[in-house]
C-alpha cells in the first residue's frame, strides 16, 4: 500500500493542458515519492488528446476512468458543474493511507511533506474561494442529501465584496 497518493481530475481540454503541467511540476520536484492518479469520467476518456496521454505516461500518472451516476435517468452531477468530478473521485477508494486531491490548475513549486502534515484519521481541508450561484442552502442541502447526510450546522464565514456567503 502506497502512503500517499495525489489525485487530481483530467477532463476537457483546458485541464488536460493545466494537468500535464501539475504532474510533470509534481514529478520534477517530488520524483516517484508519491502516487499520481488522474481521474477523467469514461465519457471523456476517448477525449483524452494523444499529446496529454504520453505526457501523462512519462510522468507515471495512472489515469482511472470512472462512473458518473444516474439519478432519474440524468446524471447525477451535469456537465457545467465543475465540482461534480471531484466530488464523485474524491468518494473512490485508493490503495493508500493518505489520499491528497489537488486542483489542475495547481502547480508544485518544492517538494511537498504530506506524510508529517497529516496524521492517521485527520483530514485537511482548504475552503474554496470560487463564488458562484451553488452557494445556496438549497444546493448544499441537495449535495448533502445525494451522500445520506444532513447539512451541518457549522459553517464556514466567506466576506467577499458585498456579500456575506456561509457555504458548509
Amino acid at each position: 500500500m502506497d502512503s500517499v497518493s495525489i489525485f487530481f481530475i483530467l477532463d476537457g481540454p483546458k485541464l488536460q493542458a493545466q494537468a500535464v503541467l501539475l504532474a510533470a511540476s509534481l514529478r520534477y520536484f517530488n520524483k516517484d515519492r508519491y502516487k499520481l492518479l488522474a481521474y477523467v469520467p469514461k465519457s471523456g476518456v476517448t477525449d483524452l488528446a494523444r499529446i496529454t496521454r504520453r505526457a501523462m505516461r512519462a510522468c507515471n500518472v495512472e489515469i482511472v476512468p470512472f462512473s458518473v451516476p444516474k439519478i432519474d435517468g440524468r446524471p447525477a452531477f451535469e456537465s457545467h458543474y465543475p465540482h461534480g468530478n471531484k466530488i464523485l473521485a474524491a468518494a473512490l477508494p485508493r490503495a493508500c493511507k493518505i489520499s491528497v486531491f489537488l486542483d489542475s490548475d495547481i502547480f508544485c513549486c518544492a517538494p511537498l511533506d504530506f506524510e508529517s502534515l497529516v496524521k492517521p484519521g485527520e483530514m485537511c481541508a482548504v475552503v474554496s474561494d470560487y463564488l458562484t450561484g451553488a452557494f445556496s442552502i438549497e444546493r448544499w442541502d441537495a449535495g448533502y442529501r445525494f451522500f445520506g447526510h444532513e447539512t451541518p450546522e457549522q459553517r464556514v464565514k466567506m466576506l467577499r465584496g458585498r456579500r456575506l456567503l456561509s457555504p458548509p
